[in-house]
């Protein structure tokens, strides 16, 4: 460091001194006493550690407060203003801060006459980068330690690397301040940095903790995965579990992420009681003596519930007369108990419009005698027009219970229905129109819905009364008419048959030529027909609007020519050599046909001779 100034008194005895007498560059040993004004003695100064005495003078001092200790003397004499005019006054120490404000520039004051500047050095700056703090590693560990260091008043001589706060694991003098800390036995560490200034001045880094342990081992050995148990359940829940480095310092069993039970002392098996029915996955977590966890493979195992129970009597939906009287019955057992003389403590009956709104209705605690599997009965009386959908709930002795799948009865008197609509034997000329009515009565609700069908298919469907429908445009035929009521609970009623029938209205007839007339070749034939239609119940009187005459029997023979109006002449030319059969089809403006009886005739070249007299066997 420079000399700023120069002593102003008596400069054969200005001395600079450090306290620790730590040499600086460039400058030698410095002496760590200045003789007093009288001889003899020399003054202490504070603080001293990393301070530095230089003789000289501050050209732009600052005052501070600074004290020091005389001699033979244990009170601390603070340092007062001393004008430039006045250094030297034994009695009298003062103090300036140099031009700079750092507080490690430097510090001016007198001492018996005698200017001299302390330089205190801050201490540096240390922090660990590596490694990271809780980190963990596997024995026999390697692990890197590395440090930052500054200081920004001298330079740094050295880093040291500690564990637990004073066991030295190295020291390193250059950047960049880094270690390999090899063969690292198990256990847990507070690694610390510590820095060491060229001037003398320290600083201890920020611990950081690392743990050294290979994690212990752990397998559930009982139960087996897909082991299956009876509620409520006992079951011995145990593991294999080692630390190959350490101790085992506790096990915990877990259901799912619920933790059952911990254990801290061998041989790590717990019994776990009460449990219910259900699918559970098992797991087991042991630590080690440094907190080292490992969780098993999980297993799964079931707990089932022992109770079951079935309705069997009355059958899914069935149906009684209002007001109903049930029997119902259940069996009912638990395969924990399956020897027990009574394994259901009793079997609940529950009945209502939907499951969930079901009530209780009755219980029974006895099953009958002999019943195996064992049977529950409960009469339910009286019962009320309705739906009811019906359950059983079995409970055993523990107070686990089951409840069985439910069935569905009907409490309800069924409508009437009566076709009165059209009269049985009825005969219509179609296209008809008939009406259809029905007497339909439910004594203990309402219909629904009413049906009439026509051999089994429906025609219409009518939702409110009157149940009244006019049934148009009805081809000809033979119908079996019937209505079916349903009523709010879907009672159903079929009235009886009631048979009609309707008739074609179209008649049709070949009247020339005659059955079996014969022709020669080339022959022209006239086709004549009578047709006529019958008057149709309450439909527009149709008439005939044409005839067809076929070289066959039926519409798929050969056309041999039509006609829209009577006698309905068709010319058959040309006829080639052969026997026909020949039927006229005839078609109304309704657009419903006849088909005539056929005929027979025949062209050929032989002519037919007949004797006609004398009479045979005159």
């Amino acid at each position: 460091m420079k000399d700023i100034g120069r002593a102003h008194h008596n400069p054969s005895n200005a001395r600079v001194m450090t306290a620790d007498s730590r040499t600086l560059a460039n400058h030698p040993p410095l002496p760590q006493s200045l003789p007093r004004e009288g001889g003899g003695k020399f003054l202490s100064l504070s603080p001293s550690t990393g301070e530095r005495w230089e003789r000289g003078w501050c050209q732009h001092p600052r005052s501070v407060a600074i004290s020091a200790t005389p001699p033979n003397s244990s009170a601390s004499v603070p340092l007062r203003p001393l004008s430039p005019q006045a250094p030297h006054q034994s009695t009298s120490f003062a103090a300036w801060l140099g031009a700079s404000r750092r507080a490690t520039r430097a510090t001016v004051f007198a001492l018996f006459g005698v200017l001299v500047v302390p330089v205190v050095h801050a201490a540096p700056t240390v922090s660990l980068t590596a490694p990271a703090n809780n980190s963990k590693y596997a024995p026999p560990a390697s692990v890197t330690l590395t440090a930052t260091a500054t200081d920004n008043a001298s330079t740094i001589a050295k880093v040291e690397f500690f564990h637990g706060g004073s066991n030295l694991i190295s020291t390193v003098t250059t950047a960049p301040y880094t270690f390999n800390w090899t063969n690292v036995a198990t256990g847990a560490y507070a690694i610390t940095a510590k820095a060491t200034s060229a001037s003398g001045a320290t600083k201890v880094s920020a611990a950081r903790n690392i743990v050294v342990n290979s994690a212990p081992t752990v397998s559930l050995t009982s139960p087996t995965a897909g082991s299956s148990f009876y509620g409520l359940a006992s079951i011995n829940l145990a593991v294999n579990a080692t630390d190959s480095d350490g101790t085992i310092s506790k096990v915990q069993y877990f259901k799912g992420g619920t933790l059952i039970g911990t254990v801290t002392s061998a041989p790590w098996s717990y019994n776990w009681t009460g449990v219910a029915p259900g699918n559970y996955s098992l797991t087991a977590k042991a630590t080690d003596d440094l907190n080292a966890v490992t969780t098993s493979a999980a297993i799964n195992i079931t707990v089932k519930n022992p109770v079951e129970v079935s309705i069997t009597s009355p059958t899914t939906n069935s149906k009684f007369a209002s007001p109903g009287n049930l029997t119902l019955t259940a069996e009912a057992l638990t395969r924990s108990c399956d020897t027990c003389a009574a394994p259901v403590a009793k079997v609940d009956f529950y009945a209502g419009p939907t499951a969930a709104s079901a009530v209780l209705v009755g219980t029974s605690t006895t099953p009958a005698a002999g019943s195996n599997p064992p049977a529950y009965s409960f009469n339910w009386s009286n019962v009320a027009t309705g739906k009811y959908v019906v359950k059983a709930v079995a409970t055993d002795a523990q107070g686990l219970n089951t409840t069985s799948k439910t069935i569905t009865v009907t409490v309800n008197n069924a409508p009437s229905a009566t076709l009165i609509s059209p009269a049985t034997g009825a005969s219509y000329v179609g296209l008809a129109n008939i009406p259809l009515a029905a007497d339909i009565t439910d004594p203990d609700g309402t219909i629904s819905k009413v049906q009439f069908l026509k051999n089994g298919s429906v025609i219409a469907t009518l939702t409110s009364a009157p149940f009244t429908f006019n049934w148009t445009n009805v081809a000809p035929g033979n119908y079996n008419l019937t209505v079916k009521a349903t009523d709010n609970l879907g009672a159903v009623t079929t009235s009886t048959t009631v048979a009609v029938s309707v008739t074609n209205p179209v008649s049709v007839a070949i009247a020339s030529p005659a059955n079996k007339d014969r022709y020669l070749p080339g022959a022209a034939i006239s086709l004549t027909a009578t047709a006529t239609e019958a008057n149709t119940t309450g439909m527009p009187p149709p008439t005939i609007s044409d005839v067809t005459y076929y070289a066959g029997t039926n519409t798929s023979a050969p056309i041999i020519g039509a006609s829209t109006a009577a006698p309905y002449e068709v010319i058959w030319n040309n006829v080639p050599v052969g026997a026909y059969t020949v039927v006229a089809i005839a078609t109304d403006t309704q657009g419903l046909s006849k088909t005539s009886a056929s005929i027979k005739i025949t062209v050929d070249s032989t002519p037919d001779v007949a004797v006609t007299a004398p009479a045979a066997n005159s």
